[in-house]
This record gives C-alpha cells, structure tokens and sequence, in this order.
C-alpha cells in the first residue's frame, strides 16, 4: 500500500476513512463526529481539526463511557513522500481525567511506490501536578 492510501484509510475526510470508523465500531465507539480538514494551512503550515466520539469503558466499577475530543494536527507533509500527524487525545467524565491526556503520533513515510512504514509514538502528558505518584509508575 503506498503512503497516501494509508493516510487516506486512517486520517481522511468523511467515508474516506472508513476503516478508522470500522476500528472505533468493534471497540464499541459511538457519536462519532468528523471534522474535514481545512482547505490551506494555518500559518505555521499545518492543519488542525477535531474530532469526538464516546468510548466505551469495560471496567467493573466506574463510569461505562467517556466523551474524547481528539485533537489531530497535520504537520507539513509531503504527499507521496510523508504524512506526520499527532493526535492529543482529552478523556472526560472518568476519575481524574482533567489531569492528564495523551499523546499518539503517527509517522507514515513511503518505502516504494506500492510500500510505507508507520511508526507510533505515544505518550501520556500531565496538566496537574498532584498526580505526581502517578508518574512514577509509567
């Protein structure tokens, strides 16, 4: 598959990613909104949306769903070359979720015409300090 299929079947407008709706449905996401990504860039030459959706928890004792807004930042890419695209991903309605949230960046680069590489990075980043004992278990 080459890097701009790719892009397109996780990050693209509307029905274009269907596969990403298709991955939210079997983890039973719903009240998915899309946000289409702007036509030009903001002037640091990226583009920003949003989207939310309602995850679904499966925890014995606790809320059994949490509203997210996903932040996605489109970083200057180069179609056919490279797409850099971090997500800052804010929980609510869970126990302390107004502390932290977390960080996934997806780096896809073109190996060959019909070949790419995705590497994930994902982080968790604290607003508050006194979750401070949190940190040291991760």
């Amino acid at each position: 598959m080459n890097v701009d299929s790719l892009f397109q079947i996780l990050f693209g407008n509307g029905n274009e990613c269907q596969f990403y709706k298709d991955f939210l449905d079997r983890r039973k996401t719903v009240d998915l909104v899309y946000v289409p990504w702007p036509e030009t860039p903001n002037v640091q030459g990226n583009k920003e949306r949003n989207i939310s959706y309602t995850l679904a928890l499966s925890h014995t004792l606790g809320p059994k769903c949490s509203p997210v807004v996903e932040k996605q930042i489109l970083y200057k890419s180069v179609p056919g070359e490279r797409y850099i695209i971090e997500c800052e991903c804010y929980n609510s309605g869970i126990p302390y979720s107004d502390s932290f949230y977390v960080v996934n960046r997806y780096c896809l680069t073109r190996v060959s015409a019909n070949k790419c590489r995705m590497a994930v990075h994902s982080e968790v980043k604290y607003k508050k300090k006194h979750l401070g004992y949190c940190k040291r278990f991760h």
